[in-house]
């Protein structure tokens, strides 16, 4: 079973091809190498196969994933960049938007098991009151359709308010200033 979200893994994977090197050429050494949107992307083509899986399984897989990333921080650091994208930055590593698949993915896990167990057969098994037509739902569904728009808005608007507070450096952006 393919997921309704499938057409929006190109969407956000392709994001590296982008803010990597736009990122690197304005922030140097913090630039985005693993971001929210690689995560969300990863985790939908990782989430295909266990679709079918029962509740308790992704719940097991979730609390499991989440345990070994909190016994694993201690030795988090790894020799290269290899590794970021997993969850083992190299020491003296930073980004200015990092999320790695571990411990994430744990929660996109958990996720997964309430909505097998909450909307089983895909029929909401409890009682929710109707909120659909109240103003703030109306909202919240808006933001929701351009929230990929409003992502790349946001970190452009941070970053320029970053630069005129001075906490972000100008020389990168203009080295002969």
């Amino acid at each position: 079973m393919v997921p309704p979200d499938f057409p929006c893994i190109s969407i956000t994977l392709s994001e590296h091809i982008i803010a990597a090197p736009v990122t690197w050429v304005f922030l140097g050494d913090d630039f985005v190498l693993f971001s929210i949107l690689h995560l969300i992307g990863v985790s939908i083509i990782l989430s295909i196969p266990p679709l079918d899986k029962n509740p308790r399984v992704l719940f097991s897989a979730g609390i499991l994933l989440l345990s070994m990333s909190l016994l694993l921080k201690p030795f988090y650091l790894a020799e290269g960049p290899w590794l970021v994208w997993l969850g083992f930055p190299p020491q003296g590593f930073s980004s200015v938007d990092y999320a790695p698949l571990i411990p994430w993915y744990a929660l996109v896990l958990l996720d997964l098991s309430a909505g097998k167990y909450f909307y089983r057969g895909y029929d909401r098994r409890h009682n929710l009151p109707d909120y659909s037509s109240h103003p703030i739902t109306s909202l919240l569904c808006v933001i929701g359709r351009y929230s990929l728009f409003i992502y790349f808005i946001h970190q452009s608007i941070t970053l320029f308010i970053m630069y005129l507070l001075g906490l972000g450096d100008m020389n990168l952006l203009f080295p002969d200033l």
